[in-house]
């Protein structure tokens, strides 16, 4: 048996021999699925599905997502976490698309395409909400957790065109703690973080 190695792209013909003369050809195109950077557990997410305020989060296409905003969680368990937004403060869901936690694993808690609130930027928010899981106004966040959140933020930027300057802190838009990264010192940290994984 003759064996080839085959890349991403390449076409496969195998010819099948039939009964009498004819002869069947297969062509077989090998395409690399895209390994995205995150663990999707959206389905697995508590939601509410009578919410009071807002009614609904906005339904946005990926042409409104303009920014991206870090918070911090003040947990290590989106489960509750999204619990606590549903059933006490009556939200639609989580308020993190993406929850990234201590040990630098990402997961999408929430589609991408829910405008939700979570910065004071309004019920049209065009921002991907990232929340780094901790009390990091306490703590600084360990390196793999801060390399993690540096490395979706750039996941981010790439797909949807966001600019550096359309990457900030809750902080930056209302005066809270959140992220921590004030509290801490820890803001150059991420930015530092981010433009090495956007250099490479």
């Amino acid at each position: 048996m003759n064996r080839v190695t085959i890349q991403d792209g390449d076409e496969v013909i195998v010819q099948v021999p039939t009964q009498g003369e004819a002869t069947v050809t297969l062509v077989a195109r090998m395409i690399q699925e895209e390994i995205l950077p995150y663990i999707d557990i959206v389905d697995d997410m508590p939601v509410n599905p009578n919410p009071v305020a807002p009614s609904a989060w906005w339904r946005r296409t990926p042409e409104q997502i303009t920014g991206i905003t870090i918070h911090h969680t003040m947990s290590h368990d989106p489960k509750a976490t999204a619990r606590y937004c549903t059933d006490v403060k009556s939200r639609p869901s989580i308020q993190y698309h993406f929850w990234v936690a201590q040990d630098g694993l990402v997961y999408l808690c929430a589609p991408l395409s829910w405008g939700m609130w979570h910065d004071h930027c309004g019920h049209y928010n065009p921002h991907v909400s990232v929340g780094m899981a901790g009390r990091l106004h306490e703590r600084k966040p360990p390196d793999v957790q801060l390399q993690a959140a540096a490395r979706i933020t750039a996941w981010l930027m790439n797909e949807y065109d966001i600019p550096l300057s359309k990457v900030k802190g809750h902080n930056d838009y209302y005066a809270t703690l959140c992220p921590g990264w004030d509290a801490m010192n820890w803001r150059s940290d991420f930015y530092k973080a981010l433009d090495e994984t956007l250099v490479e």
